[in-house]
């Protein structure tokens, strides 16, 4: 390979030609049909032979029939022995689908359409998309596009240096790097490449990232969903963006260099929580998010929570400002210009049923999905936080030590206070900002609070500001209670694992052995329940619920059958005796429970998780506060220092599981 590799390549088509070349070196060049027919049994290819030499039609027919019946024998049983592969190689048969293909589309009359029409037909589907993300990306918006062009017209020809090492640690850094993009390379191959040539593959990767004409000639083919079955909107519409080879690797290798630099930019501040980055979790912000509500309730009600999302947050962000800015904290020009033209100059071809558009001169919205689109989100919602967290700090919820301003989930934004106005307040004020400096806007239907049980009720700003309010709050996954209580977000998840249990364990998994069944009811369906299971307090009901549940599944996946002589009530207590006992050999889900919160309760004690809003709450009214209550309102004959009421809720009701009494049983049982 390196004694035919060229000193330096012209252009992208050389580069990849010559790429492709190389990899038929030691890929496999036969057609998928060639492939599909060799894997046939024999006695498929042994009556296809019949066939070609057979000349009377009423054989022929038959014998068509005859492979027809065969081969979709074979393809029903490699399917069951794929879906077996999949669990076998920790994987899972079916996923939960938050997008689906589009069918149809209800047009609207800003593209030239009849108002509120649904259509079916692909040209006026592909006219409405093209409308669409014209608009949103802004292909058509002649200030910017004049902004833009000055600007990579001033820094044409200046990027970065490009080593060996840079090329080897995106390789390693890029799942599936043998996949072939749709120029049929991979990572893979240019990684190989770049190891036989290193001069030649560097010195065009950086003149690629250098030179916007270079990255202008490629295309990122992305695939079109709707976010909802039946007729969409073009504006309910998502657009997968997945990568050519040759950008992903120039993607991961920009992400490395700039993510120190984004650290050093954006110091912590200790109210508020960055959360989607390394040794970061959703539960750090939902088990705070709980505590503040159940430490609230014993404090007289006095505690609130609210959030909102950033509305298109990726669609949104204009790579412009995102340059300037950068510039104007003084961070290096060349990966400033190659951050630049790798998120605007690529053209972007959408495609969906048997259609396809093709975006160009985009000047809003960054590449979704890529690592820089990751690491530039976090420059405009850092950047509010820096200003006005001191803001933030005199509203919101406070410890003994800690304050609890604002959570960051990606563009999702999570605040606290004593009260609904002061959570509301401090949202408000994030979303001023962010759409005075960086154009960004709150989505309507994404803004919600709730306050604890007994607070004062909501004021009518409030109310007016929100989408949606009372006694649940649902965010990243989870359910909250006003009560404190775990009802609710137990009764969701019981419902997604059924979902999840009857997309998995169907008919394709009727003939998988015990071992495979269990591998797959603990890989597809428990982890529903274990994402949330260390913020729910152990108790005892719920731990029942939870293992009648295991129990149910179990009965119906074993498909224990009745035997001929047994009666329905002999029948019911074999199958039940042995559904017990595989779930007892197979670990209890209650079980595994209780080594959660167990688990996540040493995690949250260890120093170096002290940032998480969960730890932070940890030990804020624990239990040697609340029995110091008890003693003070221990007064009459049925006063109690162990047993009385702590005087500090203001609403009446059952006092649901606390989160320290749940570690306690959690630990003891």
């Amino acid at each position: 390979m390196a004694a035919k590799c060229p000193t330096k390549f012209t252009n992208n088509e050389h580069f990849m030609n010559f790429v492709r070349e190389a990899q038929e070196l030691f890929a496999d060049t036969r057609s998928c049909k060639l492939r599909s027919r060799c894997r046939e049994p024999f006695i498929v290819k042994q009556l296809r032979q019949n066939l070609r030499s057979t000349t009377n039609e009423t054989d022929r027919r038959r014998l068509q029939s005859l492979i027809w019946a065969k081969r979709l024998s074979f393809l029903r049983a490699c399917a069951a022995s794929s879906a077996l592969g999949k669990v076998r190689a920790v994987g899972v048969i079916a996923r939960s689908k938050k997008l689906l293909p589009i069918i149809s589309m209800i047009l609207s009359e800003a593209a030239g359409n009849i108002s509120n029409a649904v259509s079916t037909d692909i040209e006026e589907q592909l006219k409405e998309v093209q409308f669409e993300y014209e608009h949103k990306w802004g292909c058509h918006n002649e200030q910017l596009q004049g902004e833009l062009a000055n600007i990579l017209g001033a820094i044409d020809g200046t990027g970065v240096d490009v080593s060996l090492n840079h090329i080897t640690e995106a390789r390693r850094a890029i799942k599936k790097s043998d996949k072939l993009d749709r120029y049929g390379v991979s990572v893979k191959a240019i990684s190989m490449l770049a190891t036989s040539s290193p001069c030649a593959v560097c010195t065009f990767l950086s003149d690629m990232m250098a030179w916007q004409e270079s990255l202008r000639s490629l295309v990122v083919h992305g695939r079109l969903y709707a976010k909802a079955s039946g007729a969409v909107l073009a504006t309910k519409t998502r657009a997968l963006l997945p990568l050519p080879s040759l950008l992903k690797v120039a993607d991961t290798m920009l992400c490395k260099m700039t993510q120190p630099v984004i650290d050093e930019m954006f110091p912590e501040v200790a109210s508020v929580f960055v959360g989607a980055q390394p040794h970061t979790q959703t539960l750090d912000i939902m088990h705070g998010l709980q505590a503040v509500i159940e430490k609230g309730l014993d404090s007289h009600g006095q505690a609130a929570i609210a959030q909102m999302d950033i509305k298109r947050f990726y669609d949104s962000i204009q790579m412009v400002r995102i340059y300037r800015y950068l510039r104007s904290r003084g961070v290096d020009a060349g990966l400033t210009a190659c951050l630049l033209r790798s998120q605007v100059c690529p053209q972007v071809a959408l495609s969906f049923s048997s259609g396809s558009v093709t975006l160009s001169n985009r000047t809003i919205g960054v590449l979704t999905g890529t690592r820089t689109a990751g690491l530039l989100g976090r420059v405009p919602v850092e950047d509010v936080i820096q200003k006005r967290h001191p803001i933030w700090e005199q509203l919101c919820f406070k410890t003994d030590t800690q304050a609890l301003a604002l959570a960051t989930y990606v563009d999702n934004l999570f605040s606290t206070g004593r009260s609904v106005v002061d959570a509301v307040t401090i949202l408000q004020d994030c979303e001023l900002h962010l759409a005075h400096h960086w154009e960004l806007s709150i989505g309507a239907d994404s803004k919600m609070f709730m306050a604890a049980r007994g607070a004062p009720p909501a004021d009518p700003q409030s109310a007016a500001w929100a989408h949606m309010y009372g006694a649940t709050f649902t965010a990243l996954g989870h359910t909250l209670a006003d009560d404190g209580s775990i009802r609710p977000c137990m009764s969701s998840t019981l419902g997604a694992m059924w979902r999840a249990f009857y997309g998995n364990l169907g008919k394709r998994m009727h003939h998988g052995t015990l071992q495979d069944k269990l591998k797959l009811l603990n890989r597809a369906v428990l982890p529903v329940a274990s994402y949330r299971m260390p913020r729910w307090p152990y108790q005892h009901t719920a731990a029942r619920r939870l293992d009648q549940t295991q129990n149910k599944m179990l009965a119906t996946a074993l498909r224990v059958k009745m035997q001929a002589h047994e009666t329905p009530d002999a029948y019911a207590r074999r199958r039940n005796r042995i559904v017990s006992e595989t779930a007892a050999a197979s670990g209890k889900w209650s079980d595994l429970w209780k080594s959660r919160v167990t688990s996540w309760s040493e995690h949250l004690n260890r120093d170096r998780n002290s940032k998480s809003w969960a730890a932070k709450t940890l030990h804020y009214h624990d239990k040697e506060w609340l029995h110091q209550q008890r003693v003070l309102n221990a007064v009459g004959q049925y006063g109690s220092i162990l047993a009385s009421r702590t005087g500090t809720r203001a609403s009446a009701g059952v006092v649901h599981k606390r989160w320290h009494d749940g570690v306690h049983i959690a630990s003891e049982a």
